[in-house]
């Protein structure tokens, strides 16, 4: 198996240092099994070696995933197994099971061997061992050699390739380790990064507090929002960012409120860099991992604009106002609804009457016109206090022109003199409504008209 002229103790100890070597120098997984399945087999003597790894499958496989030797082709193909079954009886399964070395020195005389017997036989294969390689939690795999002749590990021997697969798992652990300290900073990093975004894409104002109150960080928004730099904003006294109804003092006493409870919900008036103040609402939340020194971050305040919220409130109330004023409107048109009936039913009445004194007839009718718009606008009235909608229909512009002005300009001194035309001119719209804007025009006429000229 090795070369005899060389005394073992100096082979040992030169496999040994070739071995740390590799430990030491390599700098991905194939490169550190690929070398020491090569220092085995040209510095050891052995006829082959290869590294397998224990796979976590349905069948509990394991994988060669490095060979080295004239032998090599042995592995092509080769099912093993490190389950308690025919393929996981070998020396590489029970290694790996029991955690322990398995050492096999006339393969030919062990039942357990035969699956891989006649193809080891083929390449001159007699004898193998096979010792667990771990990583930093568990064993993860097998170092496996063979020897051309049996009776060819003994005791020495086994101690050789033993401290071989020991340095292995250790330089195993290594690689493992630093590719995990990778990825924990990779993936650290990325976490910053995603925060750092969300940060500021944020449309809420965030301000990151020390133990004193101070600010030390900010937001994108918040420096958009109050008209200056995230510099600006950490550079300024904490007083000129709050109304001035709050004080230091009262700042101070949320910021430890949510220091020692972990959080404090509070509303506030801010001052902007101009001076615009705004209302806003204050989440402050105590941040995890918070340190003894107090000009370390301790709190981030989330803050939010309030001012569309309080406009829109105020404009709930008084669209509140103008509802109730519809109620009241309704029940003021009802009642006058009552009383209008009672004066209309009389008009009629007087019309019926025959010695009524000359003129009397059309004064009659024109209280009754008037009487009959009182009662149209107090069911617009009503209409609106039920939420009605407005009824569209063909209006005569003329005649109601003409029967408006009758109402307005009884009894004024003022001449009136109305040019319709021969045909009607209608349109489409509330007769009420137009009604109301003739009534509005002719009784400005009149108020503008001279009292002296009456």
């Amino acid at each position: 198996m090795s070369d005899l002229t060389m005394p073992k103790n100096s082979l040992a100890l030169g496999v040994a240092a070739g071995a740390l070597r590799l430990v030491a120098s390599a700098e991905q997984e194939r490169e550190l099994f690929d070398g020491v399945c090569k220092l085995l087999v040209e510095d050891a003597g052995y006829a082959l070696a290869w590294v397998g790894l224990a796979r976590d499958d349905a069948e509990c496989s394991v994988e060669p995933v490095a060979r080295w030797g004239e032998a090599s082709d042995y592995v092509e193909s080769l099912r093993v197994s490190w389950a308690d079954n025919e393929l996981g009886r070998g020396p590489t399964g029970r290694a790996i099971r029991a955690d322990e070395p398995m050492v096999l020195n006339r393969l030919a005389d062990d039942s357990a061997y035969a699956p891989w017997l006649e193809r080891a036989s083929a390449h001159g294969l007699a004898a193998s061992a096979a010792f667990p390689i771990h990583d930093a939690h568990r064993v993860v795999g097998a170092l496996n050699v063979y020897a051309s002749v049996p009776a060819a590990l003994g005791e020495l021997e086994s101690e050789l390739v033993c401290d071989v697969a020991l340095a292995l798992s250790m330089g195993l652990t290594r690689l493992r380790e630093r590719d995990s300290r990778a990825a924990a900073t990779e993936a650290l990093q990325l976490a910053r990064d995603n925060l750092e975004a969300i940060y500021d894409a944020t449309p809420d104002m965030i301000f990151v507090h020390d133990g004193h109150g101070l600010i030390l960080d900010v937001n994108e928004e918040t420096a958009r929002f109050n008209g200056g730099t995230p510099e600006e904003i950490k550079e300024a006294p904490p007083e000129r960012l709050m109304g001035d109804q709050h004080t230091l003092e009262e700042a101070t006493a949320h910021v430890r409120r949510a220091i020692e409870h972990g959080a404090d919900d509070f509303t506030w008036v801010g001052r902007k860099l101009d001076g615009t103040t705004y209302p806003c609402e204050v989440r402050l939340r105590r941040l995890p991992g918070v340190r003894r020194s107090l000009d370390e971050p301790h709190v981030v305040a989330v803050t939010r604009d309030l001012t569309d919220l309080v406009k829109l409130q105020d404009e709930l109330v008084a669209l509140q106002r103008l509802e109730s004023l519809a109620v009241l409107a309704g029940g003021i048109a009802h009642e006058f609804n009552n009383l209008l009936a009672g004066i209309l039913g009389n008009i009629e009445l007087a019309r019926a009457r025959s010695d009524l004194p000359d003129g009397a007839q059309e004064l009659l009718d024109r209280a009754g016109e008037a009487g009959d718009r009182a009662r149209a606008l107090s069911d617009r009235l009503i209409g609106f206090a039920r939420g009605g909608s407005r009824r569209h229909l063909r209006v005569d512009v003329g005649e109601l022109v003409e029967e408006v002005s009758r109402v307005v300009f009884t009894g004024e001194s003022v001449v009136v003199s109305i040019e319709s035309p021969d045909t009607p001119f209608t349109v489409e719209g509330d007769r009420e409504h137009l009604a109301q804007v003739f009534d509005n025009l002719f009784r400005n006429a009149v108020d503008a008209y001279p009292a002296a000229a009456r």
